[in-house]
């Protein structure tokens, strides 16, 4: 069952989501986290730390990028390194993908299989929608092995080249929750909200929670 809230602007969402998820990973016990990329995935991120920072609650808590671009964390496309530009005064435990630099992009993949092995999931998933109804690197129409994680080397968005987490890993997940803003994305979250299996973001469910945060224009 997918579970709805609506909030007036981007801001409102960003306070509900990183409010609930400090809330339920405060709850546990070494959780595992994904934070996203997007506009709304890296305040969401850099929030949901800083406040279990504030809290002194980020010790035992791993987080993981669902997905990364193909590139140094240094780089402006960096999904961690636009997260850890907002983070004021901690040093979150963040599992990191190897990079260009290091290996090509199928061996990195490898490696991070490797680590994490076939039954991956997360305890809190915190995902975005784009609107095409991609999620993490997860494109429509796109095939992908069912591995814990997996290699995007044709994105339609740039960069071409990502690293994301496959479907195996979010389906196994206990909670997904998904953060949405923009009229743009109205037809696929619409689609994903009646669960549309030819999107990836109607696809995807989580065990236990299964969370769509929209702004208003969505609703």
């Amino acid at each position: 069952m997918r579970e709805i809230e609506i909030h007036k602007d981007l801001e409102s969402l960003v306070d509900a989501v990183s409010d609930q998820a400090v809330e339920l990973i405060s709850s546990l016990t070494s959780p595992k986290v994904a934070l996203s990329g997007g506009t709304a995935g890296v305040l969401i991120a850099a929030r949901v730390i800083n406040k279990l920072s504030d809290m002194q609650r980020l010790e035992g808590v791993h987080f993981y990028l669902a997905d990364e671009r193909f590139v140094e964390p240094d780089h402006p496309d960096s999904n961690l390194g636009q997260i850890l530009s907002l983070i004021e005064n901690s040093a979150p435990e963040v599992y990191r993908f190897k990079t260009p630099g290091e290996t090509d992009i199928q061996s990195a993949v490898y490696a991070a299989n490797s680590e994490l092995g076939e039954k991956f999931s997360f305890d809190l998933a915190l995902m975005g929608c784009g609107p095409d109804g991609h999620t993490a690197s997860l494109f429509p129409g796109h095939q992908y092995p069912d591995d814990t994680c997996i290699a995007e080397i044709n994105s339609p968005k740039p960069p071409s080249k990502r690293i994301s987490f496959g479907y195996s890993a979010f389906l196994n997940s206990q909670h997904v929750w998904f953060s949405a803003s923009g009229e743009d994305k109205a037809t696929a979250v619409s689609q994903a909200l009646i669960g549309n299996e030819s999107l990836p973001a109607g696809k995807i469910t989580g065990q236990k929670t299964t969370k769509w945060f929209l702004t208003e224009e969505l609703a």
